[in-house]
This record gives structure tokens, sequence and C-alpha cells, in this order.
């Protein structure tokens, strides 16, 4: 499913944090936070655009990760896959910048 068909009405998310990252509750609102014994952290994060949050998870490189809804955990695992494709192609082969030689 798509999430950003859902994007109207408020969510919420729960992700989990990796032990050397507490950095990332700095710049996402993440409420009732749980501290496993290894220092890993669970928590909700409440959010209007699922898409917004899919490109967080994509740009704190693995630290974090959606545990719930499972469609919004499995939107972010996609948009990673497209990612790792774009690179693993090589240059020039998925996309061109107006102008930039291939």
């Amino acid at each position: 499913p798509d999430v950003a068909s859902e994007s109207a009405k408020p969510m919420s998310a729960v992700i989990a944090i990796d032990s050397g990252a507490s950095w990332v509750l700095d710049i996402l609102a993440v409420t009732d936070v749980d501290e496993s014994a290894d220092g890993t952290m669970t928590g909700s994060v409440l959010l209007h655009d699922p898409e917004w949050l899919v490109r967080m998870m994509l740009s704190l490189g693995g630290v974090a990760e959606v545990l719930a809804p499972t469609d919004l955990r499995k939107s972010v695992a996609d948009a990673a896959k497209r990612a790792l494709a774009a690179y693993a192609e090589g240059p020039c082969t998925t996309m061109s910048t107006k102008g930039a030689p291939c």
C-alpha cells in the first residue's frame, strides 16, 4: 500500500534507535522512550506525512529503524532498496543531471 495516501490523518510509528545514536532524540520528537539493557531505545513518533519519516529513516544511515506499522516499515525498506540499486548500477545509468557529462 502507498503510505502517502494516508498522509491526511496523523499517525504514530514505533521506531528503534541504536544505543550509540541517542542524538536521534534531538532531531525527532520521540515519545514513550524505553531503553533496553543493551542501550537500544524504542519509542513513538507522531507524524502527518509518512513519506517524511521514510526520508528521515534513510537519512539516519541505519542507526534507527521503523518497527511499526508494517506498511511504513516496508516503505522504508523499499526506498532503501531503490537507493542501493541506483548506486549499484554505477554512474549515469539511472539518471543524468542537466549538463553533466556521462
